[in-house]
């Protein structure tokens, strides 16, 4: 029925049980599945901030992405104990397009 399977996550209550729910289809299925993470832009403030302390807006980038992959190798670990090979995107842009 469905040869491909996205879901988005980030952490939150929500795309957890997204991620579970995807994985229980994709196994049933035996789909393909995709997990999306969407790295956004840092709120206007930082950049102001950095003009006191330029490595910072560096730095907590970094953080972010960090944590969002940290996340996503939570993700396939919970893929691979289902016997699931989850394909992981971590996109950089604002969340909402539209």
């Amino acid at each position: 029925m469905f040869d491909r399977i996205m879901i988005a996550y980030d952490g939150s209550p929500e795309s957890e049980s997204a991620l579970l729910t995807g994985l229980e289809l994709a196994s049933e299925l035996q789909s393909s599945t995709t997990l999306v993470t969407i790295l956004e832009p840092l709120p206007g403030y930082v950049s102001i901030a950095g003009s006191v302390a330029p490595d910072l807006p560096v730095e907590i980038r970094q953080q972010r992405r960090d944590r969002l992959q940290n996340l996503q190798q939570r993700a396939q670990k919970k893929a691979a104990d289902k016997d699931i090979a989850l394909q992981t995107e971590l996109l950089e842009g604002p969340e909402d397009t539209g």
